[in-house]
């Protein structure tokens, strides 16, 4: 009996702790996260999605690709095992070869497919949008657009992503801004599933997109707001459009901030009981600016907007993204905003309160690769998969050559434990 007890004390002592909520699954990974080259130059996550096996695909940029006697900065889309390798990566071509990415997203379609959209700037303030569609084994898929890709341009106006999805009959999605930065204006675009233009609705004018929502059903919400400045505080507003084209804005409400360039919205997701949720970014009117004040807020049925301010310690964060898990609680990430940003995970109830099992996650390092020492992360997209597991997207970058910059970047994936 003294040998069991004996025995037992030791294992207690040797076992180590359960993982926690909001620890990295060291399953994933190199230790719960991975960072690679998007492409031969500096690479930066923007967009991650599952596939139908739940395979993480992830999009963002890679400046490295020589066109015409320039660098440029192209999109690429990257698909990973479920134990968090690197399964392929296809660059994706511009339909000009001379544009240079500032954002691209990702939509996982059925059958393991993915769709890419992404706003492609050259000349500057003369934007576009460009949009892959790419099979499941990693190729253009050819039937789409003119050989995978497709265009959308506005005569001598800018015209860039705010957000992309595609509905239950496989019609395509998108926010866009168009416009001088000035005198930003929004609309919604409706592509037909192979990519022909459907239709298109304006939404309002000085209003930026943010972000979009898109029903199976095809009704689609669009996020945004109108920049503050000269007195005027910021607002956010949403549009409902339907799919046949009627519009109606469901809810405008001031946040603080003074200043043109400090709040926006940054997400929206579904809400329980047919409401919404949103988050985003706010200022204090007599700082500098950026942002420190991340917001959630729920928009209800009947219109009501109740907002909260996630408990942060103080920290300077800007919100990035945000996702419900499948018990309906709100996870949100960003990066903290200091001499080294970290990226920044946090989960709230579905009330909107903290929720006290999850710490405030702060990671210096977002991806791990082998024999590189990684720094200064930011998170940019999130998904959570099947188990509740979240799913973090993003950059960091190289902290061991000895230069003044931050190195060479990379794109970063994290799975923490829900």
């Amino acid at each position: 009996m003294k040998l069991a007890a004996a025995a037992l004390a030791f294992l207690a002592l040797t076992t180590p702790a359960a993982a926690k909520p909001g620890d990295l699954d060291r399953t994933f990974g190199y230790g719960g996260r991975i960072a690679f080259a998007g492409g031969e130059g500096y690479s930066d996550a923007t967009g991650i999605a599952l596939d139908t096996s739940g395979r993480p695909l992830v999009t963002g940029g890679t400046f490295g690709r020589r066109i015409a006697g320039r660098w440029v900065i192209g999109p690429t889309l990257a698909r990973l095992t479920r134990s968090g390798r690197v399964d392929f990566r296809t660059p994706l071509p511009d339909p000009r070869n001379d544009g240079t990415l500032t954002e691209s997203k990702v939509v996982a379609l059925p059958g393991g497919g993915a769709l890419v959209g992404a706003t492609l700037e050259h000349p500057p303030g003369l934007a576009r949008i460009g949009v892959w569609r790419v099979r499941p084994d990693g190729a253009l898929d050819t039937a789409f657009g003119m050989g995978g890709a497709i265009e959308l341009a506005l005569r001598d106006t800018h015209l860039s992503l705010a957000g992309i999805g595609v509905d239950g009959s496989g019609r395509i999605a998108i926010a866009a801004m168009w416009g001088p930065a000035d005198h930003p204006r929004s609309m919604l675009l409706r592509l037909r599933a192979h990519g022909e233009l459907d239709a298109s609705v304006a939404l309002a004018g000085g209003m930026i997109p943010d972000a979009l929502l898109l029903e199976r059903s095809g009704r689609a919400f669009v996020a945004g707001h109108v920049p503050g400045g000269h007195g005027r505080r910021a607002r956010a507003v949403v549009y409902a459009a339907g799919p046949r084209g009627s519009v109606r804005r469901l809810a405008l409400f001031s946040l603080r901030s003074t200043r043109a360039a400090v709040a926006d919205v940054a997400a929206i997701a579904r809400g329980p009981n047919g409401s919404l949720l949103l988050a985003g970014n706010d200022g204090r009117r007599r700082q500098a600016p950026l942002p420190d004040r991340p917001w959630v807020a729920r928009l209800r049925r009947g219109g009501h907007v109740t907002r909260t301010f996630p408990a942060v310690g103080g920290r300077q964060i800007e919100l990035m993204t945000m996702a419900r898990d499948h018990h309906g609680r709100i996870v949100l990430a960003g990066a903290e905003s200091t001499s080294d940003d970290r990226a920044v995970v946090m989960r709230l109830r579905a009330s909107g309160r903290r929720d006290p099992r999850f710490p405030l996650v702060l990671l210096h390092a977002l991806g791990a690769r082998p024999g590189t020492e990684l720094c200064c992360s930011q998170a940019r997209a999130v998904a959570i998969d099947a188990r509740n597991r979240i799913l973090v997207a993003g950059v960091s970058f190289d902290a061991s050559p000895p230069r003044e910059d931050l190195g060479r970047s990379y794109f970063a994936v994290a799975r923490l434990k829900g």
